[in-house]
């Protein structure tokens, strides 16, 4: 009797946690399909940044090369 009701239990938790495990998949979902709409929505209202990229990149290229040119003068100057 008691070993009917321990299976019984036990089969419940299992079935609980299939559950839980298959609401959590189903919510992935969606906080993915959420997240691809943002990203859609973020890509139509704002502008291209590829050509602002190349600008920050070449703006800090000038002082990247100052900044090692510096380096090395400091460290010949030793």
């Amino acid at each position: 009797m008691l070993q009917k009701k321990l299976d019984a239990d036990i089969d419940e938790l299992i079935d609980a946690n299939n559950n839980l495990i298959q609401d959590h998949n189903d919510n992935t979902l969606v906080f993915g399909e959420l997240a691809k709409k943002i990203i859609s929505r973020l890509d139509f209202y704002l502008p291209p940044l590829a050509d602002d990229i190349e600008q920050i990149q070449n703006n800090a290229r000038p002082q990247e090369k100052n900044f090692r040119t510096r380096l090395t003068l400091m460290s010949l100057n030793k």
